[in-house]
């Protein structure tokens, strides 16, 4: 998977510009499992608790004028809670532990 972050534009379903374009090219350097982000996304991810951020070397990608500087993502296992046991406790927390008996 590729991440980048920027402006990008829309017409009638299609997204197009240089986010979307380097956010492809990125998605075409990361192996399998893998998450490359830009320096960009990166920066505007700030500090995600049970991810570790990788520096890679910065890329020259197609149709982009300078290299883009990439990190790679990876989760620390330890500290990641499955989705479901995250929404659980959300609901719970707000009072929906049983959704049947909320209004």
């Amino acid at each position: 998977m590729g991440i980048h972050t920027g402006p990008a534009l829309a017409n009638e379903g299609d997204w197009y510009g240089r986010t979307v374009n380097v956010a492809a090219r990125l998605c075409s350097l990361a192996g399998s499992g893998q998450v490359v982000v830009s320096e960009c996304a990166r920066e505007a991810a700030g500090q995600i608790p049970g991810v570790q951020w990788s520096e890679r070397e910065p890329h020259l990608l197609r149709n982009v004028s300078e290299p883009v500087p990439t990190y790679l993502a990876s989760s620390c296992q330890a500290a990641v809670r499955p989705a479901a046991i995250s929404a659980a406790r959300r609901r719970r927390r707000l009072g929906l532990a049983n959704p049947q008996f909320a209004s």
